[in-house]
């Protein structure tokens, strides 16, 4: 079992990565309709478009990033930058 501050800095990250990539999925759905599909008068570009902006806004993969890079390095120093990295023997 992990420490609660490991599964939460995890979950940050895995957060953003995950939205990143589902933005990019959207965005390329977007681009696939064409011209006429990325238009805001229908319901296809609509969707995709409040789809899109509701990862953005929701989960925004800076935000997590920051989070856990705060987490890492509050208090810690160097310590924390390098709690992950094994010792080389």
């Amino acid at each position: 079992m992990l420490p609660n501050a490991d599964v939460a800095r995890t979950w940050r990250l895995t957060k953003g990565t995950i939205c990143e990539r589902a933005f990019e999925v959207t965005a390329n759905a977007l681009k696939m309709c064409g011209t006429s599909g990325a238009l805001m008068d229908n319901e296809i570009g609509r969707s995709l478009r409040d789809a899109a902006m509701g990862l953005v806004q929701a989960f925004p993969a800076e935000r997590g990033k920051l989070d856990v890079a705060k987490q890492i390095t509050s208090g810690q120093g160097w310590a924390g930058m390098t709690a992950g990295v094994p010792k080389k023997d």
